[in-house]
């Protein structure tokens, strides 16, 4: 395939990363977005005033389609601030449910007052360091304290302990959105529902709702598995079939330049590399470990996710490359060569060592990628499998004498990768949308597929679209320009 389509792929690929911030540059800046919004909000009290809360509940739900698309961006300048706008909005929608005009007067108040305040550039700023929040876990059991008030007929505890939830809500909302866009709206409305409830005395609707939000959150406390058997044992599989294509072609090469007695040191190389490999794997496990807690987990899957998918398009471009046996001959030809002419024996083992090490080297980094995500059970059987397929495979290679394929081995390799790097952005980056450190918005009609890396948010979906769109383009451009040409100089 031309060397230009492959670097126009691999520059797609480190382009995906950016998408995201792309995504949310196109609608101006947070402040005008909630300009844009506030007006809902100035309608909302003016309809209020003149006696029409029917108008001014509509208008206050345009104001949260308009909210909506800039609270990521407000809540990274402003917790505060969008804290503040969170529970002015929630109890002005809870008041003009029930009919309390007077509440619902003075929650619009502090609403614009909060709106205002970010709009002008007059909202306290965000903590370059902020203090860890709460988490699912600590909040639930207040809607415990909920339900327990409304069993015993305690309205005023009941309304006391959801108010509290309610203010706490912000700091683990955006984890709960970025696992389930349909479970965070249903979980903001339960809540206005259920204070409205209380509010109105219906004690009866109101446990209801609290226990529908007790189980839409509970399920959230296990962080769920997003990788498998498969994606453990391709991992290894993948990495492993090129480092034996590797050593098997230095093998055949000193074989047949009549440097037999040189083969020792091909295999002390890799043998040395695979050490190597293994120390630096659990090198950086420990490091790794001590931070892997919390959001820090889903910080470290995510960078890691997103660091092998980068990886994992480089050394697709590498591949394609050599993706014909003379163009692979070729590349053997001039590595190993160069090694034999310096007349050093260690450096035909240092050439082995090495391509087994960077093998290794990435193995470790995609293994420390998942580990969050995974079950060790199925670690360990994806390892093992892997294992057992590249023993058999070196045995028949090594030692039978079977050539490994070139076109085939090359197909299923670009396969791998294909796979790997789409499922590595889709979870690198939903893991960064748990972690808070990108947004989250999603639509009902998007797929919800976490096996394949797939989940129902915007920024996760649209980087794997244009990687879809990057590898249909390549594979007509395969059919249509190169494979005729090949024919032409063949005929």
């Amino acid at each position: 395939m031309p060397r230009r389509i492959f670097i126009g792929l691999l520059l797609a690929g480190f382009a995906l990363l950016l998408l995201p911030i792309t995504i949310f540059a196109q609608g101006g800046s947070p402040a005008d977005g909630l300009r844009a919004a506030n007006k809902a909000v100035e309608v909302a009290a003016r309809q209020l005033a003149a006696g029409d809360p029917a108008a001014a509940q509509a208008a206050l739900a345009e104001f949260h389609d308009g909210w909506e698309k800039v609270e990521d961006a407000v809540r990274g300048q402003s917790s505060p601030t969008y804290a503040a706008i969170e529970a002015a909005y929630a109890e002005a929608r809870s008041a003009l449910a029930v009919g309390d005009v007077a509440a619902a007067k003075v929650a619009l108040a502090e609403l614009g007052q909060a709106d205002m305040a970010f709009i002008e550039g007059r909202a306290p700023a965000t903590s370059a360091a902020p203090v860890p929040g709460t988490t699912l876990e600590s909040l639930l059991p207040t809607l415990a304290e909920v339900s327990d008030a409304l069993v015993a007929g305690e309205a005023a505890r009941a309304a006391a302990e959801l108010e509290s939830f309610r203010a706490a809500w912000p700091d683990v909302e955006g984890d709960v959105k970025a696992r389930s866009p349909g479970i965070y709206l249903r979980s903001e409305n339960a809540l206005a529902a259920a204070a409205a409830a209380i509010t109105a005395g219906d004690l009866a609707g109101a446990k209801a709702l609290v226990e529908q939000l007790q189980a839409d959150l509970t399920p959230m406390l296990v962080l769920p598995e997003r990788y498998g058997v498969f994606d453990a044992f391709s991992i290894l599989l993948r990495e492993g079939l090129e480092a034996l294509l590797v050593i098997t072609a230095l093998l055949a090469f000193v074989e047949r330049t009549g440097n037999h007695d040189r083969r020792g040191w091909i295999w002390g190389g890799g043998i040395l590399g695979v050490v190597a490999s293994v120390g630096a794997g659990m090198i950086i496990a420990v490091i790794f470990r001590g931070v892997a807690t919390g959001s820090n987990r889903e910080l470290i899957e995510g960078c890691s996710g997103l660091i092998a998918a980068a990886m994992l398009f480089g050394v697709s471009f590498w591949l394609h490359g050599k993706s014909h046996a003379g163009a692979w001959q070729k590349y053997i030809h001039e590595r190993t060569s160069a090694a034999l002419a310096t007349g050093s024996l260690f450096s035909l083992g240092l050439l082995s060592f090495f391509a087994i090490f960077r093998e290794g080297a990435e193995t470790a980094l995609f293994y420390i990628g998942i580990a969050p995500a995974i079950s060790t059970s199925d670690l360990i059987l994806g390892i093992g499998l892997a294992v057992a397929v590249l023993l058999i495979v070196g045995l028949l290679v090594l030692w039978v004498g079977v050539r490994l394929p070139m076109r085939p081995f090359f197909l299923v390799t670009s396969a791998l990768i294909f796979y790997l790097g789409f499922k590595f952005i889709g979870t690198g980056l939903h893991a960064l949308q748990v972690a808070r450190v990108l947004p989250s918005s999603g639509a009902d009609f998007l797929p919800d597929l976490p096996a394949l890396g797939i989940f129902p948010t915007w920024q996760t979906t649209i980087p794997q679209l244009v990687l879809l769109g990057a590898a249909v383009v390549v594979v007509v451009l395969e059919q249509v320009v190169q494979r005729p040409a090949e024919a032409q100089q063949a005929a």
